[in-house]
Formats: C-alpha cells, sequence, structure tokens
C-alpha cells in the first residue's frame, strides 16, 4: 500500500485537478453478495500466481481431483477384501492370467503397490478441502454488520470526532497519497463524492451503510468530508496570506473555523463537531465531483403518483385553478366550432353524395370506436399501474420511516439494545430502499409500455439505474 501511496502522490500536479468529464457513479444501497478475490487488481509488480507460493497453490489444488480418485480406489479395494472370495481372488486371477485390464489391475496395483503414506495424503487433503469449503460457507453466512455492531458499543459524537481528529493528524502529510491509495491507486480527481462519503462511513460508523445514518450522523459524515477536502485544498493550493485573509473578510462564511463550515451552532450540536479552531482558508478550494447518488431513484414512481393525483382531481372536480378563465375559453371554443361547423356542414352537402356521405359516417363511426376502445383500454392501464406504483411507495416509505425511528431509539439507546435487534432494523432499511428500486423499475417499466415507441427514444440518462460500491475499494477501474 506504501508504494501505491508514493508512486500516486507522485503523479499528483496542481494543474491535473479538475472536474471530469465522465457521468458520475450512481449506486443507492449495498445488497449482500459473496465476497470474493477474483476481481482484485494485482499491485505493481506483482508476479501473482507464477510467484513460489503462487505455484505450490496451484499445484495442491490441482491435485485434488486426483487425491479423490485415489480415495475411491482405496474405498474400492476395501470394498473387495470384505469380500475375498466374490470379489477380491477372482479379480486377482484376472489380473495374472492377463484376462481383463482396468479392474482386476487396478485392484492388484492397489494390493502390491499402494503406499500408506500416499493413502493418508490424499485423505487428508481430501478432508481438508472439504472443511474449507464448509468453513468458507460458513463466514459467508455470518451477519458482518452484526459482528461490527457487537464487537464494540457504538461510539457517541463526541468520541467520533476526536478520533477522526487523531487519525487526520496521524495521515496530514499523506492525506492524498492514503485516499488514492486506498481506492487502488486510482486518479483523485477521478473520485467521487459519493465514493468517498461511502468509505468514510464504513470506517467511521461501525460498518454502517449510509441509509443506516440519523440525521445527526449524516450531518456528522458531511463536516468529514468537508475536513477532508480543506485539507486536500491546503496541500494543493497552500493557505491565503494575511493580507489576502484580511482582504476576503466578505468571504468569511468559508473559512475553515470548525467542520460546521462557520455557521453558528447551539451546544447540543457543538457536541457533534469537532473542537472549534482557527484555521487559515485555502487559495483555492478543492471539492470532489458531485453526482446524483444521493437522491433516491424515484423519477418514474412520481411520474406516476402525480399521474394519479391529477387525475382524480378532475375527476372529482377538485381542480379549478383557473376556472373563471377556463369557462371563458370554452365558450369562446365552443362558440368557433358551432360557426366551423354550419360552414363545414354546407360545403359538404353541396360536394359528397348521399350514398358516399354514409359509407364515409359508417367508417368514422367504426374508427371512432376503435379509438376509444384502444384509449379506454391505456387509460385503464396506466391508472392501474399509477395505483400500484402509489400504493406500493406509500406504504414502504410508511414502513422506512417507522424503521428509521426505531433505529434512532436504538443508537440513542445502544448500551441496551442487542446487537442481533440493531443490526435487524438496518436490514430492513436496506430492504425497504432496495423495494423502492424495484418499484422505480416497474415504474420505469410501465411507462415504457405505456409510451410504446418512445421507450427507444429515452435519454440514455440512468435515472434509475444503480450501481453499487464494491465489497472493497475498487469504485472506479
Amino acid at each position: 500500500m506504501a508504494s501505491i501511496a508514493a508512486n500516486s502522490e507522485s503523479r499528483i500536479s496542481v494543474n491535473s485537478f479538475s472536474l471530469p468529464k465522465f457521468p458520475p457513479l450512481k449506486y443507492f444501497s449495498r445488497r449482500s453478495s459473496n465476497i470474493r478475490t477474483n476481481d482484485l487488481p494485482l499491485e505493481e509488480g506483482a508476479i501473482g500466481a507464477w510467484s513460489l507460493w503462487g505455484v505450490i497453490y496451484a499445484i495442491t489444488f490441482a491435485t485434488i481431483p486426483l487425491a479423490y480418485v485415489y480415495i475411491l480406489l482405496i474405498l474400492f479395494r476395501e470394498v473387495c477384501r470384505a469380500f475375498p472370495e466374490t470379489l477380491l481372488e477372482p479379480l486377482l486371477q484376472a489380473a495374472a492370467q492377463q484376462e481383463g485390464f482396468i479392474l482386476p489391475n487396478l485392484v492388484y496395483f492397489m494390493e502390491t503397490h499402494s503406499s500408506r503414506l500416499v493413502e493418508v495424503w490424499c485423505i487428508v487433503e481430501g478432508i481438508f478441502f472439504v472443511v474449507l469449503k464448509l468453513q468458507i460457507q460458513y463466514l459467508q453466512c455470518k451477519d458482518t454488520l452484526e459482528a461490527s455492531l457487537s464487537a464494540a458499543p457504538l461510539m457517541d459524537m463526541h468520541e467520533r470526532a476526536i478520533l477522526w481528529e487523531r487519525m487526520m493528524d496521524a495521515t496530514d502529510p499523506n492525506t492524498i497519497s492514503f485516499l488514492c491509495g486506498w481506492f487502488f491507486d486510482c486518479e483523485l480527481e477521478e473520485i467521487s463524492k459519493y465514493d468517498v462519503t461511502d468509505f468514510c462511513t464504513w470506517c467511521m460508523f461501525e460498518s454502517r451503510q449510509q441509509e443506516h445514518l440519523t440525521s445527526e450522523e449524516m450531518e456528522q459524515l458531511q463536516e468529514f468530508i468537508d475536513d477532508v477536502e480543506y485539507r486536500i485544498s491546503i496541500l494543493l493550493h497552500g493557505t491565503l496570506d494575511e493580507e489576502e485573509v484580511e482582504d476576503d473578510d466578505a468571504n468569511d462564511d468559508d473559512s475553515f473555523s470548525s467542520l460546521g463550515l462557520g455557521s453558528a451552532k447551539d451546544d447540543s450540536q457543538k457536541r457533534a463537531t469537532l473542537p472549534r479552531r482557527y484555521r487559515p482558508p485555502p487559495k483555492q478550494w478543492f471539492r470532489f465531483p458531485e453526482s446524483t447518488s444521493d437522491e433516491e431513484p424515484t423519477f418514474f414512481t412520481n411520474l406516476y403518483e402525480n399521474y394519479k393525483r391529477r387525475y382524480e382531481q378532475y375527476t372529482l372536480g377538485t381542480a379549478h385553478p383557473v376556472q373563471g378563465f377556463r369557462n371563458f375559453v370554452a365558450e369562446a371554443e365552443e362558440n368557433a366550432l358551432a360557426t366551423a361547423s354550419q360552414m363545414y356542414q354546407a360545403a359538404y352537402s353541396s360536394v359528397v353524395s348521399p350514398e358516399m356521405d354514409k359509407q364515409l359516417t359508417a367508417y368514422t363511426h367504426a374508427t371512432k370506436v376503435q379509438l376509444q376502445e384502444a384509449w379506454d383500454s391505456c387509460r385503464k392501464d396506466r391508472l392501474e399501474m399509477a395505483d400500484f406504483v402509489s400504493n406500493r411507495s406509500t406504504q414502504i416509505r410508511k414502513q422506512l420511516k417507522g424503521y428509521r425511528t426505531l433505529l434512532h431509539r436504538m443508537i440513542q439507546e445502544n448500551a441496551r439494545v442487542p446487537s442481533q435487534q440493531m443490526a435487524h432494523i438496518m436490514r430492513q432499511i436496506t430492504q425497504c430502499n432496495e423495494a423502492m428500486e424495484r418499484v422505480e423499475k416497474n415504474a420505469m417499466d410501465g411507462f415504457g409500455t405505456a409510451m410504446g415507441f418512445a421507450r427507444r427514444n429515452l435519454p440514455t440518462v440512468r435515472l434509475s439505474s444503480s450501481r453499487e460500491p464494491s465489497r472493497y475499494a475498487k469504485y472506479n477501474l
């Protein structure tokens, strides 16, 4: 990690920092998945599988199938020994007379040339591989969140702020190299704000996720991110001189007097921040690229909810935003249509014959009926989807609000709440967020079905697609 951090720091220059041109990453929640290592990149200069231990590891696992085959031969030999008159002696005689090749010779080889040391080694390796797989499955089934919560009591806001200060003092000269090294030597300008937020949530809030934090903890998390940006700004651009600071008194709101960035707070809020002290403002601020990851993916859900709300308003007659002007326009439109209808009938009767008029009337009536049926079907489908989306999202929001309220009380009384119960509530919050994502996906599919060809022309903006943070620190690679 040290070599990665050093190489990362050597490539960093002041002129290389600018907002990235690529679209920001978007992910909402981290679902449970198996921990794996095949997606980890190799460190610089690493040999990988061709190192000494890599070759030994590969050979050991390559011989496991041979060990199981040899174990089967041992079992077959023991079965033959259990029935010497019916199995063992006839097979040995056949091998001596060369009347067979496979089974007789295998039994003869196992009886005469098998080594006790090889048999023990095969049995031990076979048992070890089975135990290894069972142990991996056991570790995969363990709840990492519950294990983290049960390891130690939850820190309060003041303890977490003091711990953050000590961490920053320890890594102050190497803040950039440490951060880039954590993200596998990723360029600093390619690390989004949500990446750093997720990393700080994991390391400072007991391996929890952002959706498991209370409002006060979210404010403290934002202060941590502001502190990181301040320290990076100082390392990249330096601090202002005293004369420049005096000239910039009008911009004192941006001076970094505390992690709260200058706003006055009461005594209850001061406990959530770091100790106040004056820190000179940087010459130029560095900010991590913003993204829309903090927003819930509810574009199509809100679209259907607004559609249902407006439909109910107009159906019940409760929507009268400009009733007088609408009546005036409707009356004028009715008069204009009546005048145009009279002119059209006079011109139509002089040009079209009665027989053709009957055919056109029948065709028009059939077309009108088909269009009306198509519209009723489309409106019914839209209303059904709108009802489903609205009812389901309302139910999930109520559940999510209740779980968050309960979690807030548990965190306030964490010493008396079992870690298993707290982890269960956090998992319920994650499941509610995942359910909201599924509702959004259904709403998007329903919108595409209702619009038909328009779905192909939808913008490529990832309105509801989500990319989750990796189980390791590899985000942007």
